[in-house]
C-alpha cells in the first residue's frame, strides 16, 4: 500500500524559517491558541487540539522552550516529558515548503500563522519524538497517538478519557466537566465517525476552552 504522505515529499524542499517568512517570530507579544493553524497535510487534528488546550495558560508554552527568542543558528530545545521524566527534544527550524503559484513559500505542515514558529516548531519536536512527520499523524496504524498521550507527554501530568454514551439515562459527564473547568484542567474532546450533530465534524478533535450553562 502506497504511503499517502509520500506525495508530500514531491516537488517540496526544506527551508529556514527565515527564508520562508523573513519577518517570523518565535512568541511575539502574546501566546495563545489563535496562533495555530492546521495545514490539513497531516491528520494530527488529537495533536492540534491538545496545543490549543494547553496554550490557553501562556507561561505553559513558554516554560516548554529553552529558547524564548529566536536565534539566528535556528536550533530550539523543547522540553517534553517522556514517562514522566523531563526530557530536551532538540529541533531546527528547517520546515517542508511548499511554493503557490506567485512564487509565495509555505510550510507544508503547522502554519507560520501571525508571522509566530513556535507551533511548527512543537509539532517538529512531537514529529521527532515519535520518529517522524508520518507516524504523528492519528491515521498511521504503525503508532498509538491521542490527546491524552500528547498531553501527558507535554505536561508530565497524568490524564483521563471518558468514553460518553449519549444513550444513557444516568450519567455524570456534565459535572464532571464542570468540576475539570473549575480546576482550570485542560480538556479535549473527540467526535466520532458516525457523528452528525451540526457544526461539528465527525472524526475530528477539538479544545475545550470552558464549561457553560445558558438558561433559556
Amino acid at each position: 500500500m502506497e504511503d499517502k504522505h509520500q506525495t508530500l515529499w514531491v516537488g517540496k524542499e526544506w527551508k529556514r524559517a527565515g527564508e520562508i517568512c523573513p519577518n517570523f517570530r518565535l512568541f511575539g507579544k502574546n501566546v495563545g491558541p489563535n496562533d495555530i493553524q492546521q495545514s490539513g497535510c497531516l491528520g494530527n487534528c488529537y495533536f492540534v487540539a491538545s496545543v490549543a488546550s494547553f496554550a490557553e495558560r501562556p507561561n505553559r508554552v513558554r516554560a516548554m522552550f529553552h529558547n524564548k527568542v529566536k536565534n539566528s543558528a535556528g536550533c530550539y530545545l523543547i522540553k517534553f516529558y517522556v514517562n514522566g521524566v523531563p526530557t530536551g527534544i532538540m529541533v531546527d527550524d528547517l520546515f517542508l515548503c511548499g511554493e503557490t503559484n506567485d512564487g509565495e513559500k509555505y510550510p507544508v505542515f503547522a502554519r507560520f500563522r501571525k508571522n509566530k514558529i513556535w507551533v511548527p516548531l512543537i509539532e517538529k519536536a512531537w514529529a521527532k519524538y515519535l520518529g517522524s512527520y508520518t507516524r504523528s499523524d492519528g491515521n498511521f496504524s504503525g503508532v498509538y497517538v491521542s490527546m491524552a498521550y500528547a498531553l501527558h507527554t507535554f505536561t508530565g501530568a497524568p490524564t483521563k478519557t471518558l468514553f460518553t454514551d449519549v444513550k444513557a439515562k444516568h450519567n455524570n459527564y456534565w459535572e464532571m466537566l464542570k468540576i475539570a473547568d473549575k480546576q482550570d484542567y485542560m480538556m479535549t474532546v473527540a467526535t466520532k465517525k458516525d457523528y452528525d450533530v451540526a457544526s461539528l465534524v465527525a472524526n475530528h478533535a477539538y479544545s475545550l476552552i470552558a464549561v457553560n450553562e445558558l438558561e433559556h
